[in-house]
């Protein structure tokens, strides 16, 4: 299933994790729990009808999905050049919280690229809605070509399945911890999880020039001849990089002529965490995916069935699980630092691998509650090693004041997150959408025991 410099993950089978035997429940979610602890990710294999609903939604969405893309360059920007939740992106390395790369300032690998995301959709009146003046939550767009009609629907029913499916595994898992079963089921419940359709293109009318290796990560250094480029939508894509480009030259990255652009090095998905709780990946049949244990040693993926399911831990597992260990600070359950590189079946027959566009669909697992409130009442040692995701009123403070952080240092560290917190209020929504919730949805004992004294869910997990 997975290999590893010291051992194989167990696989779970998705029937265990539903199954009427207890001793059967408790065995998987014992594996579950031995993934996310060591090296930080878990792998499900089987079928359950939970799941069995999720791969056939899948299959459906990916086919639809296609078909969009296919369409042409017009049609993938009139619908995805909308911003958080949708749209073409093209990514150079970015430097963001959930970023966990690992080189140099000079050297920036390219993601070649599209991505749709797509959320639940909000019944009208939910305090959510609230936040698009601020451009926080894009809602979804219907696709009105003739014959995709149903593809966002499609997509959103993916997203529900997703989320009872992640419900019922953390209520297991947090009882075989011997933490309430609600601890983190009642935040997904409430939570704003997502689908992300990729679509990574093939070079197509691209010469391959040089196989750099960066980082452990295989990247490809390529020209592309735009009147060679067949492929309309990854025209327009360079098209966009040009004009970018020609704006803001890097020529550390990229060589930019008349008639032609080189990419130095152009990966799939540079080296990252997630900043989710897990995401989930159905279908990993593709060489090429990879992730990064505690001690930074790689451990790649093999391929797995189309039943199989991969969760890597995010950057929220950090957080939740974060306390001190002998006298250092220590995550439990600790994210998993992943990608995705340029990997043949055949070594070295680069050729026949980049020719091939890949597409996928990538399932996020969120929390309403929003990362500033993550670190609430904490030992001032594990705010210093999480200044992203902090509660802020109290941080800077804090810090200070013990030393742990410079003024200078806290400073700059705090002010796009206390910028977030003043445009986007995480706490008075969190509490409006459990009121909503309560009303209208059969999350509500969810809702009901988030508000409950039984759920200090920090110094549940911390002060075991």
């Amino acid at each position: 299933m997975v290999r590893s410099p010291e051992s194989s993950l167990r696989s779970v089978e998705q029937a265990d994790l539903y199954a009427t035997d207890l001793s059967l429940r408790e065995s998987a979610f014992s594996q579950l729990s031995y993934g996310l602890d060591n090296p930080g990710f878990i792998a499900e294999e089987g079928s359950a009808p939970q799941t069995a609903r999720i791969g056939t939604l899948r299959q459906t969405v990916l086919d639809e999905w296609k078909q969009l893309i296919t369409r042409g360059w017009g049609t993938v920007q009139r619908y995805m050049n909308l911003g958080t939740y949708g749209q073409a992106e093209i990514v150079a390395f970015e430097d963001s919280i959930g970023s966990g790369g690992n080189i140099s300032q000079q050297i920036k690998p390219f993601e070649l690229k599209v991505l749709l995301h797509v959320r639940n959709r909000l019944p009208a009146g939910h305090p959510l809605n609230e936040l698009q003046r601020y451009n926080f939550y894009v809602p979804n767009i219907d696709v009105k070509e003739n014959g995709l009609e149903g593809f966002i629907p499609n997509t959103e029913e993916m997203v529900k399945q997703m989320e009872k499916h992640n419900i019922h595994v953390y209520q297991g898992l947090a009882r075989h911890k011997g933490y309430p079963e609600n601890l983190w089921a009642a935040l997904l419940a409430d939570g704003d999880s997502c689908i992300r359709l990729a679509h990574y293109f093939g070079i197509d009318g691209g010469e391959l020039l040089a196989t750099p290796d960066v980082d452990g990560m295989q990247c490809l250094t390529v020209r592309f001849e735009y009147k060679q480029l067949k492929d309309d939508v990854l025209k327009g894509v360079l098209e966009k990089l040009k004009e970018r480009l020609q704006k803001n030259p890097d020529p550390t990255n990229f060589i930019l002529e008349e008639d032609a652009i080189t990419i130095k090095y152009l990966t799939r998905a540079w080296w990252h965490m997630d900043s989710d709780v897990d995401a989930l990946l159905w279908g990993a049949n593709v060489r090429g995916l990879k992730a990064k244990d505690r001690d930074g040693r790689i451990v790649e993926f093999e391929a797995l069935p189309d039943n199989g399911v991969i969760r890597n831990g995010g950057s929220y597992l950090d957080h939740l699980s974060a306390t001190i260990k002998d006298g250092k600070v220590w995550s439990e359950w600790k994210g998993a630092v992943h990608g995705v590189d340029f990997n043949p079946e055949t070594p070295g027959d680069f050729e026949s691998l980049i020719r091939k566009n890949r597409d996928t669909a990538i399932g996020f697992g969120h929390m309403a509650i929003g990362a500033p409130l993550f670190a609430y009442d904490r030992d001032p040692r594990v705010l210093a090693q999480f200044p992203d995701t902090v509660q802020c009123y109290e941080l800077r403070e804090t810090l200070c004041q013990t030393g742990l952080i410079a003024p200078e240092y806290g400073g700059a560290a705090m002010r796009q997150i206390v910028t977030m917190l003043h445009q986007h209020p995480f706490h008075e929504m969190a509490q409006r959408r459990l009121a909503f919730n309560k009303e209208n949805n059969d999350f509500a004992p969810f809702a009901e025991w988030l508000e409950s004294k039984e759920c200090d869910f920090y110094r549940t997990i911390l002060r075991r």
